[in-house]
């Protein structure tokens, strides 16, 4: 009877904490923020900056973007302006990495944003009627 009890009670924390437990990581257009930016401005941005799923993982494109791809990406983006929580900028995520990639060396100078970048990325080729892809 205890072992119903305690598990009914951690059931019951669960929901009431909102503790959601394995959930996918937030998609880098939930992660990026500007002012007055709307959520497709986003997923413009990130295809700009070189981000290959903007959107999460999507089922059918390839995941190629390396560790340096996603740095590169998130100093592109922390230079047009937008912001996230500290965990995802760039300089902290260098700062978890053991092994460091290119793109986390001093005075490296962070790309910036390309319109031919988006429109020749991944998922406008799989996706080529997505509204950020025109």
């Amino acid at each position: 009877m205890g072992k119903k009890i305690l598990v009914s009670f951690a059931i019951f924390l669960n929901g009431c904490l909102g503790y959601k437990p394995f959930q996918p990581p937030p998609s880098g257009s939930e992660i990026w923020k500007k002012e007055g930016a709307s959520e497709a401005m986003v997923t413009l941005a990130l295809l700009e900056c070189g981000s290959r799923e903007p959107r999460g993982r999507v089922p059918g494109l390839q995941e190629t973007e390396t560790v340096n791809d996603d740095v590169l990406t998130r100093l592109c983006m922390e230079k047009s302006g937008f912001t996230s929580d500290s965990q995802y900028s760039a300089a902290n995520f260098c700062q978890m990495l053991g092994n460091k990639p290119t793109a986390c060396n001093p005075g490296i100078v962070p790309p910036t944003r390309d319109v031919s970048r988006r429109l020749n990325s991944q998922f406008c080729k799989a996706f080529p009627d997505a509204d950020v892809c025109h």
